[in-house]
């Protein structure tokens, strides 16, 4: 809690994701895999996002409900989303910073506590088989934010 000028604020410590397992390494090393912002009911400009991705790729993010507890090897890469809970493989966008984003607003009326694992693969050649692939987070949908009260 703290006190402003315009009344008592409630600050809380945003859960944002756990990371799990480790990169598959590419061309520019450890993809690294985070929320781009809080996954919260109503935020509609929630992204998963991936770091030191191959610009021009085609990359694709895979999303599940959680994650194993042993990797899956699978095309020169470790599979860290479970595949029986697996939503499904979808496209990203990668810009020249080698940054890629999968937005995926969540409207206001989202289940809250859904659990939530996603990870980032992309065509790569200098990964192992021609794949590298990032770390993976899991999260959980939370309520709508509290804000200041008056």
């Amino acid at each position: 809690v703290s006190f402003g000028p315009t009344g008592v604020n409630m600050i809380v410590g945003a859960f944002q994701g756990a990371n799990f397992g480790a990169s598959t390494p590419g061309c520019l090393g450890p993809i690294h895999a985070a929320v781009g912002s809080l996954p919260e009911a109503g935020n509609t400009s929630f992204s998963m996002v991936a770091h030191k991705v191959p610009t021009g790729a085609p990359v694709f993010a895979y999303l599940g409900q959680s994650v194993l507890s042993t990797p899956l090897p699978l095309a020169g890469i470790d599979v860290l989303v479970n595949p029986a809970t697996a939503f499904g493989l979808y496209p990203a966008a990668v810009n020249n910073l080698g940054v890629a984003r999968l937005n995926f607003g969540i409207p206001i009326n989202f289940p809250v506590g859904l659990a939530v694992a996603f990870q980032f693969a992309a065509v790569d050649p200098c990964g192992s088989q021609g794949f590298s692939a990032s770390n993976a987070v899991g999260m959980i949908t939370m309520p709508k934010a509290l804000t200041p009260f008056p």
